[in-house]
């Protein structure tokens, strides 16, 4: 790539050429058995596959920069070999407005490309299937966002919505299927925000209380298109609320602690196993509340912390049938060379 700056901004300019090859048991286009070749360290054993594709991609960007606005908007002219259609041009554009010196706008829109892996195109196994004839995956995202710094309080505020077609998951169609590599169409749009205060600005440093930050997310997604299925695997099992608090204040002279809350919501479910084996109940993951605790001694050059995690020791499920683990102990110690 090739950056020049002159009297309208700075421009960049580059390309990029990436070949993929995979020889497999497993992945890819089967071999003539005349081509097969042998596993590097196994006696009589042939890889029987392979994959390949080639990807080549220019790019263009221009940044223009004032006192007030930064601009920068940018072209992706991308080719992959396994994508019909030659060439396809993908645009996007980013945007800043500083109104006033603690207050900063953000807008953005990007058109985007992902490639099935070779996972999803020709994994097979006795719990997945994957699909050969899987369209790579489009996304048509706009982000608008405010960021709000003072002396001791920061705070942010951001919001998105993304249109994506051919979107890519892993689905089970009945309670007994395997998991199968999919398109569908997906619409997701959400909104966030963070703050920050320094309570010591506030409170003076002749109170325990130190610092707070508080943080919330919100997901939503809608399919188009597609057909019914019973679970997904990944597009679906996301976080739809999820709310952070930290407070963080001294307990005695070089002794502080650090407390977090997190709250979450995450839809989907499991798939509830009963004697090892999988059963057609699906369990919602639903709603829980987790409480951290770091304890810090601190002198230079030493300094010593305990992690307390999951203080109530709340059971939940998180991701896939893997019960998360309760209250765990951790410590160690930092020693920082001058």
């Amino acid at each position: 790539s090739l950056r020049t700056h002159w009297a309208a901004g700075s421009t960049a300019v580059g390309a990029e050429l990436r070949d993929e090859y995979l020889l497999s048991t497993a992945l890819g286009t089967p071999l003539d058995s005349t081509a097969y070749r042998p596993i590097p360290g196994e006696t009589g054993r042939y890889y029987t596959r392979q994959a390949r594709r080639t990807n080549t991609a220019y790019f263009l960007e221009h940044r223009i920069h004032t006192d007030r606005w930064q601009i920068v908007p940018g072209l992706l002219l991308q080719h992959n070999s396994m994508v019909r259609g030659g060439f396809r041009l993908y645009p996007g554009l980013d945007m800043s407005y500083r109104p006033t010196a603690a207050l900063r706008l953000t807008a953005s829109y990007n058109y985007a490309l992902r490639l099935p892996t070779f996972t999803d195109l020709w994994y097979k196994s006795p719990t997945q299937e994957g699909n050969v004839n899987l369209q790579p995956e489009e996304t048509h995202t706009v982000q608008l966002g405010a960021e709000l710094s003072l002396p001791a309080l920061t705070f942010s505020a951001r919001a998105h919505y993304r249109r994506g077609t051919h979107t890519i998951d892993w689905v089970m169609y009945t309670p007994d299927d395997r998991y199968h590599a999919t398109n569908f169409s997906l619409d997701a749009y959400g909104a966030g925000m963070d703050f920050s205060l320094d309570l010591t600005h506030y409170l003076g440093e002749r109170q325990p209380l130190r610092h707070l930050t508080l943080s919330y997310a919100w997901l939503g997604q809608e399919r188009r298109r597609g057909p019914a299925y019973y679970k997904s695997n990944y597009a679906f099992e996301y976080l739809r609320h999820k709310a952070v608090v930290r407070l963080s204040h001294q307990i005695y002279s070089l002794l502080k602690a650090d407390w977090t809350l997190r709250l979450q919501q995450r839809t989907g479910g499991y798939l509830l196993y009963k004697e090892g084996k999988p059963s057609d109940s699906l369990v919602p993951y639903g709603t829980h509340a987790l409480l951290d605790l770091r304890l810090t001694w601190e002198t230079r050059p030493l300094s010593l912390w305990l992690d307390l995690n999951n203080v109530t020791a709340t059971r939940y499920y998180d991701l896939g049938n893997v019960p998360q683990p309760g209250f765990t102990l951790l410590a160690g110690l930092r020693w920082k060379l001058k």
